[in-house]
C-alpha cells in the first residue's frame, strides 16, 4: 500500500507543477490515505477531483490546504474522513456516502459547500467549523444527529431537517 500512496503523491506533484487540477475520479484507494504533506499554506493542493472514488480505508486531510475546488461527488468512504483544521475553497460532497466518522472540526470553507443527498452513516462533527458562503445540506441524511457546536451558518444556507445548531 505504501507504493500506492507514493504513486498517488507523485501524480499530485506532476499536476501541481503544471498548475492543473488533480483528477482521481473513479479511483479506488485500497488503504488509508494521509495527505499531510500538504498541511501548510506554502504547499497547498490544487483542485482535486475524487468524483465517484472509493476509499476503502480512512482519508486524512487534517490541516491540508486546498488552492482550488475539491470534488467528492458520489464518492464512497468506508472509513473515517478527517478534515480537521483543513482549508478549502469550493467543495462538493453531493451524493457521497460516508460510512465512518466525518470530522470537519475547525475547518474553514472559503467558497460554496454542498452536501446535497450525502449519507452520513457515522458521526458527523462540525465543531467550530467556519462557512464563508452558504452551505447546502438539502436531502442529506444522518444516522446520528450531526454536531454543529459553535457553527454560524451564512444566510441562505440549507440546513438538515431538524437541525438546531448551537
Amino acid at each position: 500500500m505504501r507504493m500506492f500512496s507514493e504513486k498517488l503523491l507523485k501524480l499530485v506533484e506532476i499536476a501541481r507543477s503544471r498548475g492543473e487540477a488533480i483528477n482521481f475520479s473513479g479511483v479506488v484507494v485500497p488503504a488509508d490515505l494521509d495527505l499531510d504533506a500538504f498541511a501548510c499554506p506554502e504547499n497547498p493542493l490544487p483542485g482535486v477531483d475524487f468524483a465517484g472514488a472509493s476509499f476503502e480505508g480512512d482519508l486524512d486531510l487534517t490541516e491540508v490546504y486546498f488552492d482550488g475546488p475539491a470534488r467528492f461527488t458520489g464518492a464512497h468512504f468506508a472509513g473515517d474522513l478527517d478534515l480537521i483544521v483543513a482549508r478549502f475553497l469550493a467543495v462538493d460532497f453531493d451524493d457521497a456516502l460516508i460510512a465512518g466518522c466525518f470530522d470537519a472540526s475547525e475547518t474553514r470553507f472559503r467558497g460554496p459547500v454542498s452536501f446535497r443527498n450525502t449519507r452520513f452513516e457515522g458521526p458527523a462533527i462540525f465543531r467550530e467549523t467556519q462557512f464563508y458562503h452558504p452551505v447546502d445540506f438539502s436531502g442529506a441524511t444522518f444516522k446520528i444527529p450531526p454536531a454543529f457546536d459553535d457553527v454560524v451558518f451564512p444566510e441562505g444556507s440549507r440546513l438538515p431537517l431538524g437541525c438546531d445548531p448551537v
